[in-house]
């Protein structure tokens, strides 16, 4: 799924899908490889490192207006709602 990255949040306290420290990000889907997800939907992802977190990835992206590429793992029970990680695929695009 490639996309354009809106806003990313990190706030005291915020808890992810898997009970961690977590960073929201909010993603405008523009192509899709597989599956259907359409429009803006949300992710969540660790901080980096340990966590596998691709918090720098979508931070930098919104910096500098850049799309991203990324495979996307649904959260059970939450609708529009994805986990993504360093061990997926993931990449900033290049104009």
């Amino acid at each position: 799924m490639t996309g354009k990255v809106v806003t990313v949040t990190a706030a005291e306290g915020y808890r992810g899908a898997h009970g961690l420290p977590a960073v929201a990000a909010t993603l405008r889907v523009d192509k899709t490889v597989k599956g259907s997800v359409k429009g803006a939907i949300k992710l969540q992802t660790g901080f980096n490192g340990e966590d596998c977190g691709l918090a720098e990835l979508l931070m930098n992206a919104v910096a500098n207006d850049l799309p991203v590429t990324l495979e996307l793992a649904r959260i059970r029970k939450a609708p529009n709602q994805f986990w993504v990680h360093s061990c997926a695929f993931h990449r900033l695009e290049t104009r």
